[in-house]
């Protein structure tokens, strides 16, 4: 039975973000503004930084609410 929750979840949870980032496409850092270049910077080098280590770019792109977030940087 718990494998079959386990296999059912993640099936959900990958579903769930390929539809998330379907909705909003990644916006790579070479392609943001000076507003989102800043608040990107700020999200990197903070406390997710010591997180997530090399990866925390990569994470804040892909998961949470940062990748929407980045559209509208002056609404945090």
């Amino acid at each position: 039975m718990r494998v079959i929750f386990a296999i059912a979840f993640t099936l959900i949870t990958g579903i769930t973000m390929s539809r998330a980032e379907d909705r909003f496409p990644i916006i790579p850092p070479d392609q943001m503004n000076a507003e989102q270049k800043k608040l990107f910077e700020t999200i990197i080098s903070g406390p997710r930084a010591q997180n997530y280590g090399g990866d925390a770019a990569n994470h804040v792109l892909k998961r949470g609410p940062f990748n929407a977030w980045m559209r509208s940087p002056n609404s945090g």
